[in-house]
């Protein structure tokens, strides 16, 4: 048998998924198989992107926004006001998403800030479920003027940002609210596959919603005067969330063709069985044998696929794989006498042998298959 080992030197390209191994020469693989040893690499594959996966977004829609922060009415109500929450690429967890979704706020102007403590308050927050096994969204009424005891708007003015500027018309130093300090936001969870995250299915519209209830996405058409639920309202996930759409990736080795599976290419299934960001060990029990299609090559070729066989892209290249490949030169290299006085293998004889197709291909004979054979003959003479 023969090892072959990977590291980050062999990946080629920009996206940590394809790794190139170089042979000294090239190498005859009829009858050749060959297992994965060793695994070593990092938990560091995206599970949220806009080109592969295209989960990255979700909108908020605001109700009607008709009062500046002195109680004076806006030169013009700012109705259905869409704010686009676009994740940047990455690994989340759950926590992760709803910190962007706080920094998202705070951005925006989307907070108050507590008086005494300086503490943000924010008005949607994503928190894990884990009793239910569900993504829950709580959504909490906005403040209109005067602002409550206790809490102040941030320098600027609440909700002072450039897509309720636009609605307006009008500058708005003092901030916009809305009439009541009843009213929620809409959250359009389908806006893209972000719906698969949180285990929102589908493109689920509503307009009118219970308060403490489970509640649907909707869609910005959707949302006029009057739709928006009254106090606070908790949303839980319709299906299981499926937070890392790739919790397995799959190692291909392009130099394989296994008719049972698709891809045939595919070698060993990696799960991400750690946390984000630790070191993923994958050391089979034993090894799980492929034929390599025959032909002779000068390289072999790894990727990281999903169960589709799409590239995946993986953040840390810090990675060692190690292959084995056994050949017939293995298992028949003393065939012949020797054609030195260095008691050595007769390569031309041992080399006869193992390229036989009668020698390399179907089920080799055990000693139990010789013994029976022995007897059955002996039975039959």
């Amino acid at each position: 048998m023969h090892t072959i080992t990977f590291t980050r030197d062999n990946f080629v390209g920009q996206d940590n998924n394809r790794l190139v191994y170089n042979l000294p020469g090239s190498a005859a693989l009829e009858g050749a198989e060959v297992a994965l040893s060793t695994l070593y690499m990092y938990y560091s594959w995206q599970n949220i992107n806009d080109t592969t996966l295209h989960n990255n977004v979700f909108t908020i829609t605001l109700p009607d926004l008709t009062q500046d922060g002195t109680g004076a009415p806006l030169p013009s109500t700012a109705s259905g006001v869409v704010l686009t929450v676009t994740i940047p690429p990455g690994l989340y967890e759950i926590a992760d998403i709803n910190a962007y979704l706080q920094q998202f706020c705070i951005n925006n102007n989307f907070y108050l800030v507590n008086s005494t403590t300086g503490e943000y308050v924010y008005f949607l927050q994503f928190q894990t479920n884990t009793t239910l096994y569900k993504v829950q969204l709580n959504m909490f009424a906005l403040p209109d003027i005067p602002i409550a005891t206790g809490f102040t708007a941030p320098t600027g003015g609440f909700l002072n940002c450039p897509p309720v500027v636009a609605a307006v018309g009008a500058a708005i130093p003092n901030g916009a609210f809305p009439a009541t300090d009843t009213e929620i936001v809409g959250v359009n969870l389908a806006a893209s596959d972000f719906s698969t995250i949180v285990g929102a299915p589908g493109n689920v519209t509503g307009s009118t919603l219970a308060v403490s209830t489970n509640i649907s996405s909707w869609l910005p058409s959707t949302v006029a005067s009057g739709v928006f639920p009254n106090g606070n309202a908790v949303w839980l996930s319709n299906v299981a969330p499926a937070v890392q759409p790739n919790s397995v990736i799959y190692l291909n080795l392009a130099q394989i063709a296994n008719q049972y599976s698709n891809p045939q290419t595919v070698l060993y299934p990696i799960a991400a069985k750690t946390a984000i960001g630790e070191l993923l060990i994958i050391e089979p029990p034993e090894y799980a044998w492929n034929k390599l299609t025959p032909g002779t090559i000068s390289q072999f070729i790894l990727t990281f696929t999903d169960r589709n066989g799409a590239p995946i892209k993986i953040l840390d290249p810090d990675v060692v794989i190690t292959l084995v490949v056994k050949d017939q030169v293995g298992e028949h290299a003393n065939i012949g006498p020797d054609a030195t006085a260095l008691g050595g293998t007769h390569a031309r004889n041992s080399q006869m042998y193992q390229r036989n197709p009668a020698n390399t291909s179907g089920p080799r004979p055990t000693m139990k298959g010789a013994v029976v054979k022995r007897l059955t003959d002996k039975s039959n003479s």
